[in-house]
């Protein structure tokens, strides 16, 4: 599994947070579109690493345990 070094900076932020997160608050905490974070999470989702969760019209992503 290749992930590109932005991937991968998601990727350590969800493993060192124990509660979920949303596109929103990655986005800006790493200053960028919400698109972009949404897209490497939806990878995340494919791959089956990552667990999304939906609350109202909010979605929490979390590492899968």
């Amino acid at each position: 599994m290749q992930m590109s070094d932005f991937e991968q900076n998601l990727w350590d932020y969800l493993v060192s947070h124990k509660t979920p997160v949303t596109v929103k608050k990655m986005a800006k905490y790493y200053i960028c579109s919400e698109s972009r974070v949404r897209n490497a999470l939806d990878k995340f989702v494919e791959r089956g690493i990552v667990d999304v969760t939906k609350l109202g019209q909010l979605r929490y992503y979390k590492v899968k345990e």
